[in-house]
């Protein structure tokens, strides 16, 4: 999974790729040449990933479920 996390300061990342938030995933830092910059070893995981743990990884906001009425689709074009 490529996370897109971008960042200057490569000592940054590598505490990143250590954290509990990527436990269980392997990393790979690379460069903007797709050279290979750091890859620690993978941790163990204690339990599946939550969408906490997801969002974390993809540095998005969590938004709240959007409930569509009964009668609704997210197909219609209405």
């Amino acid at each position: 999974m490529n996370t897109n996390h971008e960042a200057e300061d490569l000592e940054q990342l590598k505490r990143l790729a250590r954290s509990d938030t990527f436990a269980g995933f392997r990393i790979r830092i690379v460069d903007d040449q797709d050279r290979l910059m750091f890859a620690p070893p993978v941790q163990e995981r204690k339990s599946g990933p939550t969408v906490e743990d997801i969002a974390a990884m993809l540095d998005v906001p969590i938004w709240p479920p959007i409930f569509l009425n009964p009668d609704e689709n997210d197909d219609d074009d209405t």
